[in-house]
């Protein structure tokens, strides 16, 4: 299990304070009431220290997980205490409430969020609300002297987070985090009393004065976490092939077409030269005369890489010639009509289906025969455009498996063209940058993978034509050391060819021999 579910997640912490205090400097001690003439202050200006006794810690929290590396959270929570050091330095075991609300805005980044029990660091700003009702009274040398505090400050504050996290289920985890909270000067209204001299008529100076200075404290929780994402399956494709399988995908061979018949021809004249024949990578092809057949090589994303733009090829069929009764040698045989495949290799020349067999010429026949080959002439069988083969490539965010608008506008155009032809086989390969381990590289690549071949299920292709891979950081688009966030890595790509082209080749040439025989 791992937890990198994206999205919402909440969850709430328990655990204890081992540490908390303050630090008051008191400074402008007053004296605002006296029955005597030399009264001397109990509390001298300095440096103080407000310190609670361990006590409980409660925490809510409520966050969205950014990336599988980076959450965001709001947080509740409840540090209270009760005093048991003072102005007075008694160590009573209870000289009032100390209590601190604190309302923070936390970003945490958790290490290897793919292993089961992962670390995690984390920082916060927000605000405290410090509400002191402290009183702590003493007797020192006669004098009774009772010092007080009920005051509430809100104030800035920030925090550190540190802890490991353990996935218990795909959705639940277990979270132990230490955290450290400091607040700026907390600022308290100090009131002294000191009453002394006989009990029937006691002399009481009463002094006021002021104190602040930051609050620190410590506090180490357990906690659980829910999580509302919901892990991303991998696709149900009924294929699967090696991590390490290079996407590629081919026209099958298709048998060499049968040659005709020496057509008559004469002898060139002398003199004359015999025309030459023109070589040519075409495919022959019979059938009723087409033009504008455009194959283009282009996905929504590999434009941007500069993927090659297929070749276009404009067939025109003209009609074979019908020779002419009584004629003494039959006509030259008219070019074949051809149709030309593209590639996405520059390098390789374009992948020839098969040879057309040149028509033959006409055997010398009666007036009443070429009368009737004119009026009823042998139908020709229909043309069959065999689609090259085509990739489209798709992009994701840091981290993302999700497919934004562009990349789905992609995966519809592969769809599509996958469907323009039967028998359609579809490659679909994931990979990722070397942001990340190797590991969990691995894993986002399996899930980019499968995101695609979904929406490609869902836009009408059939699981058995899919064909899935993934491949984490290795075979880079662009070459990077390790830890190197690169988006041209972070792709998944689409391969389209048709395995059954070779085939309906097959079945239209034996249907038009056939008919040719039967003729």
């Amino acid at each position: 299990m791992a937890d990198t579910s994206l999205g919402w997640y909440v969850a709430t912490d328990v655990g204890h304070g081992p540490i908390s205090s303050q630090s008051v400097k008191v400074s402008d001690v007053t004296l605002s009431s006296s029955a005597a003439s030399d009264a001397t202050p109990p509390l001298a200006s300095g440096t103080y220290k407000l310190e609670p006794d361990y006590s409980a810690r409660g925490f809510l929290r409520a966050g969205y997980r950014l990336t599988p590396n980076l959450r965001a959270e709001l947080e509740i929570g409840a540090r209270p205490g009760k005093l048991i050091d003072g102005l007075g330095g008694s160590n009573a075991t209870n000289l009032g409430a100390f209590d601190k609300t604190s309302l923070m805005a936390n970003a945490i980044v958790d290490f290897w969020p793919e292993m089961g029990l992962h670390p995690f660091v984390g920082v916060g700003a927000g605000m405290v609300n410090a509400k002191a009702d402290y009183r702590e009274a003493m007797t020192l040398n006669g004098h009774s002297v009772v010092y007080s505090i009920d005051d509430s400050r809100m104030v800035p504050a920030g925090q550190f987070l540190a802890g490991a996290s353990w996935d218990v289920t795909e959705h639940l985890h277990f979270d132990m985090t230490y955290r450290y909270l400091r607040t700026g000067s907390t600022n308290y209204d100090i009131g002294v009393t000191d009453t002394y001299g006989p009990s029937a008529n006691p002399v009481i100076d009463t002094y006021t004065a002021h104190g602040s200075g930051p609050i620190e404290d410590h506090s180490l929780t357990i906690g659980l976490r829910w999580t509302f994402g919901a892990p991303l399956a991998p696709a149900a494709a009924p294929q699967t092939v090696a991590l390490e399988a290079t996407p590629a995908s081919s026209v099958p061979p298709v048998p060499p077409a049968r040659s005709a018949p020496p057509a008559m021809t004469q002898s060139p004249m002398a003199g004359t030269a015999a025309p030459t024949p023109v070589a040519t990578t075409q495919v022959a092809d019979a059938g009723p005369a087409e033009s504008g057949d455009t194959a283009d090589v282009a996905g929504s994303s590999d434009a941007a890489d500069g993927s090659l733009a297929a070749s276009t090829a404009n067939r025109h069929h003209p009609r074979p010639g019908v020779a002419q009764a009584g004629s003494r040698t039959a006509p030259a045989s008219p070019a074949a009509p051809t149709t030309q495949i593209a590639t996405n290799d520059p390098t390789q020349s374009p992948t020839p289906i098969a040879a057309a067999a040149a028509p033959v010429a006409a055997a010398p026949a009666s007036s009443d025969n070429a009368t009737k080959a004119d009026a009823d002439p042998v139908p020709q069988p229909p043309l069959m455009t065999i689609p090259a083969p085509r990739h489209f490539t798709t992009y994701f965010p840091l981290g993302g498996s999700s497919l934004d608008s562009v990349a789905k506008s992609t995966v519809v155009d592969a769809a599509q063209y996958a469907k323009s032809a039967p028998a359609p086989r579809v490659t679909v390969d994931g990979y990722a940058d070397t942001s990340g381990s190797a590991a969990y590289n691995l894993s986002l690549s399996h899930r980019r993978a499968s995101s695609v071949s979904n929406e490609l299920q869902s836009n009408g292709i059939p699981t058995d034509a899919i064909t899935i891979a993934w491949h984490g950081e290795t075979h880079l688009a662009i070459k990077t050391r390790d830890g190197v966030k690169m988006a041209r890595n972070r792709r998944v790509t689409i391969g389209v060819s048709f395995a059954g082209a070779h085939k309906a080749y097959h079945r239209h040439w034996r249907r038009h021999h056939r008919h040719k025989k039967a003729g």
